[in-house]
């Protein structure tokens, strides 16, 4: 899902803006919300303006960091080092917080963060949690799910940036008179190329939501998670 985001709506916008650390909010919360909710601009990079090496070099970096046996995740030279490399490309520990990949913990999380301490990584349950719920929004919110489920996962700022490039549809809001109107005039309307990669995007999600089991004679089926 959020390779598909990368590659559809936020290269070469893969940065955070300029920040100022007074007005930076301090409880978890509040601090998830600032971050998921940060402006994406570019930046003259190179490494970050191509969709499909960016996309690899994301995939990679997630791995490297989420799993234990990584000599990245393991080591804290390496991590460090692995890291800073990457930096400089917009790929980020708190880019992983706002993609909703990731916990800010504390608002050092903002500059110069620590992966484990600044910045976590979810645990398994709490993958599991929003897994459950991305499918739930996108199955029951109709045109606009995958709208809703963006702005659950990483905020209305990247869900907004996604409709303007006609990715995902905004909700039309009522207005006084009688009439409505949509939060994006772009976004009111969708291409037919983008809505077919939408409902791939919906298949894909819910083959994820199933799990596949192997019968007593040896056929595999699949079936929902309980």
């Amino acid at each position: 899902m959020n390779n598909h985001v990368i590659d559809r709506c936020l290269v070469p916008c893969v940065y955070a803006p300029p920040l100022q650390r007074a007005g930076i909010p301090t409880g978890s919360h509040e601090l998830t919300l600032y971050t998921r909710n940060l402006e994406w601009v570019s930046r003259p990079k190179k490494g970050s303006n191509s969709a499909e090496p960016f996309i690899t070099m994301v995939t990679t970096f997630i791995i490297a960091l989420y799993n234990p046996q990584s000599p990245t995740s393991s080591r804290p030279d390496v991590k460090q080092e692995w890291v800073h490399k990457h930096s400089n490309k917009g790929i980020t520990t708190l880019t992983l917080c706002r993609l909703g990949l990731a916990k800010a913990c504390t608002t050092c999380a903002l500059s110069s963060s620590k992966w484990g301490i600044d910045i976590q990584a979810l645990t398994s349950s709490e993958i599991a949690e929003k897994h459950e719920e991305v499918i739930r929004l996108i199955k029951t919110g109709g045109a606009y799910g995958g709208y809703d489920a963006i702005v659950y996962l990483m905020g209305k700022c990247t869900a907004d940036c996604l409709a303007k490039n006609l990715y995902v549809k905004v909700r039309a809001l009522p207005t006084l008179g009688g009439t409505t109107s949509h939060v994006s005039t772009a976004a009111s309307t969708s291409s037919s190329s983008s809505l077919l990669s939408f409902k791939r995007t919906m298949r894909d999600w819910d083959n994820d939501s199933r799990i596949t089991t192997t019968g007593a004679d040896g056929t595999s089926q699949k079936k929902k998670r309980s």
